[in-house]
């Protein structure tokens, strides 16, 4: 005969709280795991795109440039005026101020990656013999790439798209993004300076009178119409980052965030080293972000809204000329190496190391 399973009242007692100490630990790691799978889709998706980026290479001995900029009739010295009166630093660089005077943006680095990336079948292709901008490109421009996305990061959604305004008059709406090319972590001011306040370890900017072809870049692996190959990273691939998270921004006009958009803070991490006010990931430096529009995005919300956010920006500041990496991750974020691996970098890695590891270069030597 078999024996009766006794239950008493303690043995309830028992149960009851085991299960709520069960309820109680899901809710307090409920978070940290959400977190964790969310994490883990970043960096896979990080990873396909370093996979497109090698594909791309291996299809044309190259990685694409950051960004392409087209002068499309603007008078030169509208342009690039050398004599700019500002010693030391950057000469009269009308595309590096977006909506302020011309628009020169046609495709980015993943619009010619995605295709290696995505299936042919869910992606719509952009037209870039016209610019972003342009009509022909709305639906290139609206689409939300999946492989573009970080979920950790919530204002990266189809109700904060960027709103970028014209000068010609109008707004184009931008989809948003979570990932971007490293520019390069050189200083603000163009190679050599001046002989009163020289410029070591700055930019380029080379530019031709007679055809109007420039090219503007720095330390990265890709520049604007400017690109390079493996075999000019002369650092290793295993030790130069390839691309970097940036958090979408936190209004509809915040400009940064924006993967089909080739500008620095949209698509671009540039200028963010040892030299600058941005020289960390998801650095906290109020004036951090140098970017077009940050003016008018802090009249709209405020400066403690932005530096409550962690995506503190320059208000004073006219052109997108630094920007660094960023994520909601807790405590760091993520980058990609050349070679492809997907690491996680902390916050507090040294200036020093995060200024390098952007640097194709094997020392302060430049021989582009």
């Amino acid at each position: 005969m078999a024996s009766k399973i006794r239950f008493s009242k303690s043995d309830a007692l028992i149960l009851i709280l085991c299960v709520v100490l069960i309820a109680n630990l899901l809710v307090m790691y409920l978070p940290h795991i959400r977190e964790y799978a969310r994490r883990a889709t970043c960096s896979s998706r990080m990873s396909d795109l370093a996979r497109g980026l090698s594909g791309f290479h291996e299809a044309n001995s190259r990685f694409p440039s950051a960004a392409r900029w087209q002068l499309d009739g603007v008078p030169e010295l509208d342009y690039y005026n050398p004599e700019a009166p500002w010693p030391g630093a950057w000469p009269n660089i009308t595309a590096i101020h977006p909506g302020r005077d011309y628009d020169t943006s046609y495709e980015n680095w993943a619009a010619e990656v995605l295709p290696y990336v995505v299936d042919g079948d869910g992606f719509e292709t952009g037209d870039f013999d016209k610019l972003v901008s342009d009509e022909a490109n709305v639906q290139f421009r609206l689409q939300r790439v999946e492989v573009m996305v970080c979920p950790t990061d919530d204002f990266n959604n189809p109700q904060n798209h960027f709103i970028r305004s014209l000068t010609k008059g109008g707004t184009t709406e931008h989809s948003r993004g979570n990932f971007a090319i490293n520019g390069g972590t050189q200083r603000d001011c163009q190679i050599p300076g001046q002989p009163a306040d020289p410029c070591p370890n700055g930019f380029f900017f080379e530019y031709d009178p007679h055809t109007g072809d420039f090219a503007w870049w720095g330390n990265g692996v890709a520049g604007i119409n400017k690109s390079f190959a493996c075999d000019q990273i002369a650092r290793g691939l295993s030790k130069t980052v390839l691309l970097e998270e940036v958090r979408a921004g936190i209004d509809p006009i915040d400009p940064r965030g924006v993967w089909s958009l080739g500008q620095i803070g949209a698509s671009i991490t540039w200028g963010h080293g040892i030299n600058g006010d941005a020289g960390a990931p998801n650095c906290q430096h109020d004036r951090s972000d140098d970017v077009a529009g940050c003016g008018k995005l802090t009249d709209k919300i405020g400066r403690q809204r932005l530096h409550d956010e962690r995506m503190g920006c320059c208000w004073y500041c006219q052109g997108n000329v630094q920007a660094t990496a960023r994520s909601m991750h807790p405590g760091g974020v993520q980058i990609a190496m050349v070679d492809g691996a997907v690491r996680f970098i902390t916050n507090n890695v040294s200036a020093d190391l995060w200024h390098i590891m952007h640097s194709r270069e094997a020392s302060s030597t430049r021989k582009d």
